[in-house]
């Protein structure tokens, strides 16, 4: 089982990449639609869930 330090660990390098990615994707993207709505917080939850999941069957 995951100690609570480590996911919460997890939590914030996914955080950090997509933070990161998001950036690099905006500055490549061909059109700028703000009106599009953005992956947030929901992604990364969901990564993070995927993650720490394939962690407790290793």
């Amino acid at each position: 089982m995951l100690s609570t330090d480590k996911i919460t660990e997890i939590y914030y390098e996914v955080d950090d990449f997509f933070k990161a990615y998001s950036n690099v994707l905006q500055s490549h993207s061909i059109e700028a639609d703000s009106t599009k709505k953005k992956r947030s917080i929901e992604f990364a939850m969901v990564l993070l869930n995927h993650i720490s999941m394939q962690e407790m069957f290793l």
